[in-house]
């Protein structure tokens, strides 16, 4: 309890001005909504004054609290002295200063403490990536920061190799914010693009691709499948450099690297950068946001990324209804159709815009995540909690009532401007395009991966994720223009298209929503005090959103099947492979769509189709959250429950399912049958493009000397990788083993290789009819293998001439990390290789390396079983 509510013994303290204020303005609130009148200009003003707007707890060392006060609509003067009084500041802000306190909050609550830290003049940098020109060989980002009145926007210097120095121009985005004296510039960058990466590539099989090694181990040529050092062009900029020129100094300086023109990406992506109102403690529960992005700077540090993915959740605003208070009377007003049909005040557009803007400079801005949003180009898309928890699932009355839609403008306003760099009027003409308030994109990533981030938020209504004209520009016109050289279309969606169904729960909770308007519903649980403990989310069930939200949603199944069959005749007729990236469920798991004709027990494991050539094949990767925590073990095992494998209905010959990616857990304990499709801890994925190293690097002799029989050239040479991307799932250990590291599971995405591409590639062709099982994925990812307790195993081989890791970054943490845990039984132990946990086998996909029964070398490892050495498997049936 603070100074100004505490009593003394016998004796209470005369309410200061400020106190007084307080209690009047929230009394003038009051009876202001009971009789629906207008608002008094004077004591809005009066009210605005007292309320510490935009209040919000953010991780950090210190916890920091972020509050500010206001007259008449205008911040006080960042600049002012203790004792002075500047031209804005006001009589409540002298009032703090002399007591120390912080306002007085209703009746009944605890007072906070005074921030911890006081607003900064300058928050930034933050980094985003807008495209590549590969006519132009030109890649484009840019910088935002946000600027207090109180001094001038900074100087911008930015250097790389070919280009040189220069100093870049702001363009003002919005000025005076919310009337808070803070101003948000955009830097536009321009980079010339390097033809080819200035360090040599690194064998995929040296960095844990499971494709790679098992063709390696066999003995097969796949192509020399490569991926990028990392290190490519750097590129300087100086924040307020004291000397001009070609050269600078001083400032603070910051770099990041940009990928040469042929060279394979390295990136990332995330999703639930945050936490929900439930969580209580999360700083000292769970060490705030920050242990999984201090994993990714230290990857970054060892070989950087060129990119970095949000895939919603890059904030949670839930919080919103709790700080504004006027929103927390209009949630006190009990008639829904009355709190459906207020109309959104002045006094709510103050707050809510405050609370929004200084939330994102208090998020962005704390230790850990300000550093890598300085340092690695972002790419984002929106989900429910960039705006606040649900938006855009509920039912239409709710979400297109005044305050919903007017809080949606505000919450799209602040994103397009913390997370596109952009605002609504310019926001058409940089690339962000869809249907009715939709921002989708579709970017290059180098010559051969391409992006869509799909906007399901601010076209979501409850019947619909995206606008039909959305699916129609994508497919009918952005998507026709990518290159010939793209093969990998990444399509970035904020809750996952292929995942387990709870059509039960979802139906119940339906009904909830519906008799929940019934007047005598509504009585019945008023007067007995248990319509809060409902679970009622602005009158709706709390979950039902969450349910809504799902592709699988009876709401939004029919648009769901229809996106996939126009992916797979998308693929069909340009030879592109789609993967699919989400998050939101807050757990990680790894869904597969393919074909299947016969639908049985006895059928369901055979790949009809090889991979490599079955246009249906898409994987669904989930990794969520690198912020919040798992779902309860209930929804988990309810998950678990319902992921078999089944048919899609109404998509010809198409089944889907949860591959069992997690066969340990990251302690290196093997899990339970039937918990190994879906891992429930904190978690983010690094991303490796590869490519045929002939692309990049062309042949040599002995002597360094670049030679004429290139291996395009010769008949019959596997030309081509069978695989595109290596999708690394990383962990948070558990906090009661210190000994545990970073856990990392591998998913090899296959390329597609259909139609002409099949006559300009017959090679990979004929290995891909050879080898049926060629390319599915996570070390092969053998689900009717992975359904048996036991498994058969052929013997360990040895792996004389097996290449090491040619970097030495590549001997450190970088990739797997997973460590041997005393006290498992003999059998469970895994010996750790010198990479680390690089899936090996087929039968145990991401099974530790060098694991030999007898003969403990450290190169033994397990081949993948073949049909002879599992004769009667594929009829197993799956067990749950």
């Amino acid at each position: 309890m603070s100074t100004s509510a505490s009593h003394t013994s016998g004796s209470q303290k005369k309410p200061t001005r400020f106190e007084s204020l307080r209690r009047n303005a929230a009394d003038h609130r009051r009876k202001r909504i009971n009789r629906g009148g207008a608002l008094d200009v004077q004591m809005c003003h009066d009210m605005l004054a007292a309320l510490p707007d935009a209040k919000k707890h953010v991780g950090g060392p210190e916890n920091v609290e972020i509050a500010f006060h206001m007259d008449n609509l205008v911040t006080a003067d960042l600049n002012g002295k203790d004792g002075e009084k500047s031209d804005n500041a006001t009589e409540v802000d002298l009032a703090l200063k002399e007591n120390q306190v912080k306002p007085a909050t209703e009746a009944g609550e605890e007072h906070l403490d005074a921030p911890k830290e006081p607003l900064k003049a300058l928050y930034g940098p933050f980094l985003n990536y807008m495209d590549v020109d590969l006519d132009q060989d030109v890649w484009t980002g840019n910088i935002l920061i946000v600027y207090h009145e109180s001094r001038k926007a900074p100087k911008i210097h930015v250097h790389n190799e070919l280009d040189g120095g220069r100093f870049i121009e702001p363009i003002i985005l919005d000025r005076n914010i919310s009337a808070t004296g803070y101003t948000a510039v955009r830097y536009d960058l321009s980079v010339k693009l390097m033809i080819k990466p200035p360090k040599d590539l690194i064998d995929a099989a040296d960095a844990d691709d499971p494709q790679a090694r098992t063709a390696r181990h066999e003995h097969y040529e796949t192509g020399n499948p490569s991926v990028s050092a990392g290190w490519s062009q750097k590129v300087t900029y100086t924040l307020d450099p004291t000397s001009g020129g070609s050269e600078v100094s001083g400032g603070q300086q910051f770099e990041f690297q940009v990928a040469a023109k042929e060279e394979p990406w390295h990136w990332s992506w995330f999703s639930c950068n945050g936490f929900g109102t439930d969580e209580k403690e999360p700083e000292k529960d769970h060490d705030g946001i920050r242990p999984l992005w201090k994993d990714k700077l230290e990857v970054h540090s060892k070989r950087p990324f060129h990119l970095m993915v949000g895939c919603g959740d890059q904030i949670y605003q839930d919080d919103l209804f709790f700080h504004c208070r006027s929103l927390k009377d209009w949630l006190n007003i009990f008639d829904a159709y009355e709190r459906e049909s207020y109309e959104f005040t002045p006094e709510m557009q103050a707050e809510v815009e405050r609370f929004y803007f200084m939330h994102y400079l208090a998020h962005f801005g704390q230790p850990v995540l300000s550093d890598a949003l300085a340092r690695i180009p972002s790419l984002n898309i929106c989900d429910d909690h960039d705006i606040f928890d649900g938006f855009g699932s509920y039912p239409d009355k709710l979400q297109m009532c005044p305050v919903f839609q007017a809080i949606g403008a505000i919450a799209l306003r602040f994103f397009l401007l913390f997370q596109q760099h952009t605002v609504k009027s310019r926001a058409r003409d940089e690339k962000l395009w869809g249907g009715a308030g939709g921002y989708n994109f579709l970017r290059l990533m180098g010559p051969r991966t391409a992006i869509f981030g799909s906007d399901g938020r601010f076209e979501r209504k409850k019947t619909q994720v995206c606008d039909p004209k959305t699916w129609d520009l994508l497919f009918n016109e952005h998507l026709a223009k990518l290159p010939n050289t793209v093969e990998h279309l990444i399509f970035a969606a904020g809750v996952p298209v292929s995942f387990p169904v709870l059509g039960v729960t979802e139906k119940i909770m339906n009904i909830v929503s519906a008799i929940r308007r019934w007047s005598g519903f509504r009585k019945l649980f008023r007067f007995s005090g248990m319509y809060k403990k409902l679970g009622l989310a602005f009158g709706e069930p709390s979950n039902l959103d969450d349910l809504v939200d799902h592709w699988n949603s009876d709401f939004h199944i029919d648009e769901r099947n229809t996106l996939i069959e126009r992916f797979q005749d998308f693929c069909k007729q340009r030879s592109i492979r789609v993967t699919i990236i989400a998050g939101d469920v807050h757990c990680a798991a790894v869904a597969q769509l393919r074909t299947q004709g016969d639908f049985d027990r006895a059928s369901k494991h055979v790949y009809e189709v090889p991979p490599l050539q079955d246009h249906r094949l898409m994987y669904n990767i989930v990794s969520s959250a690198i912020g919040n925590v798992p779902p309860p073990k209930i929804v988990l095992k309810m998950f678990q429950w319902s992921s078999s494998r089944r048919p899609v209905k109404n998509v010809k010959q198409t089944t889907e399912g949860l591959v069992h990616v997690f066969q340990h857990d990251v302690d290196g304990k093997r899990n339970k049958k039937g918990h190994r499709k879906i891992m429930a801890r904190r978690n983010w994925c690094e991303v490796d493009e590869i490519v045929p190293r002939y692309l990049i690097e062309a042949p040599t002799d002995d002597k360094g000397n670049e030679v004429q029989d290139d291996v395009v050239n010769r008949k019959g040479v596997v030309r081509t990788t069978p695989e595109l991307s290596i999708f690394r799932l990383r962990f948070e250990p558990p906090k009661n083993k210190p000994e545990v590291k970073i856990g990392v599971y591998h998913v090899s995405i296959p390329r597609l290789v259909v139609g002409e591409k099949a006559e300009d590639h017959p090679e990979i062709v004929k290995l891909a009819e050879e080898r049926k099982n060629l390319g599915v994925g996570l070390a092969e990812m053998d689900e009717r293998v992975a359904d048996c307790d036991e498994v058969e195993k052929t013997e360990g081989a040895s792996t004389e001439g097996n290449k090491e890791p040619i970097s030495e970054e590549l001997k450190e943490k970088t990739f797997g990390e997973h460590v041997h845990n005393p006290g498992q039984t003999s059998n469970e132990t895994r010996a750790e290789s010198p990479s680390s946990g690089a899936p090996l086998t087929r039968q145990e996909p991401n099974e530790w390396p060098g694991s030999p029964r007898d003969n403990p070398g450290p190169d033994a490892f397990y081949l993948p079983p073949t049909a002879e050495t599992l004769p009667n498997r594929v009829s197993q049936p799956e067990s749950h």
